[in-house]
């Protein structure tokens, strides 16, 4: 058999037993990656229609992502943060979190200044004297503290003309730009930090060409450095 049949047996062997608890440790590595994908869904729908409390370990985000109900994230075998996927996704406790959960831009700076009575704050960064985001719940943030200020790819937006109003409007160079289908990733140099955007397949730029692009306050979060 091969690894993968393998893998696929001891699943068996150990649910059929019908276990008050299942340990998975990365129990889909020998698979090819669509086999693997569609194991996912298996797994995740035969524990909960049998009832067993899994642990799945995996250092593969989307399987962790799919598959949980709480994710717990390690570093150098501590706990850094628990939480749902969405929790984990949405508001990380820090930097190695960030990172390891999907693909996220950190831009280096120093706090400015914390709007009284808000989560906002602003960072100085080598492209923005008052770049605004928000603090994430459990991150103290003072003035003149080393931070990140970290987005997504997924939440820069582009625009072809300067927009007329809002906040954290900047204005770059296509550095690179790959083509993946369904969606384009930029890498946008501006002033020698690189911001990387997930951008709408369509769009017209070309690599060298000037484009403009924002940073929504409210998914750009500050994590300490």
């Amino acid at each position: 058999m091969s690894g993968g049949q393998q893998q696929r047996v001891a699943l068996a062997r150990a649910l059929i037993r019908n276990p008050k608890v299942l340990l998975l440790d990365e129990p889909l590595s020998n698979l090819d990656a669509k086999l693997r994908e569609k194991m996912r869904f298996e797994i995740k729908s035969l524990v909960k229609r049998m009832g067993i409390t899994s642990v799945y370990v995996t250092h593969d985000q989307a399987e962790a992502m799919v598959i949980s109900d709480r994710i717990v994230v390690m570093e150098k075998g501590n706990i850094v943060q628990i939480g749902s996927p969405h929790e984990i996704y949405e508001k990380p406790a820090s930097r190695f979190v960030a990172d390891f959960i999907g693909a996220m831009n950190f831009i280096p700076g120093d706090v400015v200044e914390v709007l009284p009575g808000t989560n906002e704050v602003c960072v100085r960064t080598e492209f923005s004297d008052k770049l605004l985001c928000r603090s994430t719940d459990g991150n103290v943030t003072i003035p003149g503290q080393k931070v990140y200020a970290s987005i997504r790819p997924e939440d820069v937006e582009v625009f072809g003309e300067p927009p007329q109003v809002g906040e954290n409007f900047f204005k770059g160079i296509i550095a690179n730009k790959a083509y993946l289908g369904n969606f384009l990733f930029l890498f946008i140099d501006i002033k020698g930090t690189t911001i990387r955007v997930q951008a709408p397949h369509q769009l017209p730029q070309k690599e060298g060409h000037e484009i403009y692009f924002s940073l929504n306050p409210q998914k750009c979060m500050v994590l300490p450095e």
